[in-house]
C-alpha cells in the first residue's frame, strides 16, 4: 500500500463580495473581512502542514534570560560595549587638481 499527503494552503471562499458594502443596518462584519490576512498567509507559510497541525519546538535558550536576571537581581549589570566612531579629514584620499 502507497499512502502520500499533501497540504495546501488556501483561503476558502476569498474574495467574497456577496454582502453590499453600504449600508447595514445590523453593523455586522463584512463578509470579505480577513480575506487579505487569509490570502498572505496562506501565500507566506514555509510548510502549509504548519497551519494544521504545527509543530515541536526546539531547545529553548532560557539560560541566556535567566543570567541576564540573575545579574539584575544581584547589581551586576554589564554595561554595553562601547561603540568607537572613526573620524576622517574631509577630502582625505581624495585626488586633487
Amino acid at each position: 500500500m502507497v499512502s502520500a499527503e499533501r497540504y495546501s494552503a488556501r483561503s476558502l471562499n476569498c474574495p467574497d463580495w456577496s454582502k453590499s458594502t453600504g449600508y447595514d443596518p445590523l453593523n455586522l462584519p463584512h463578509s470579505n473581512l480577513g480575506c487579505a490576512t487569509a490570502r498572505n498567509m496562506a501565500d507566506m507559510v514555509a510548510d502549509p502542514r504548519d497551519l494544521e497541525m504545527g509543530r515541536t519546538p526546539g531547545p529553548g535558550a532560557g539560560h541566556l534570560g535567566a543570567s541576564a536576571v540573575d545579574r539584575l537581581y544581584n547589581d551586576k549589570v554589564k554595561n554595553p560595549q562601547a561603540q568607537g566612531t572613526s573620524t576622517t579629514t574631509p577630502g582625505a584620499g581624495a585626488g586633487t587638481n
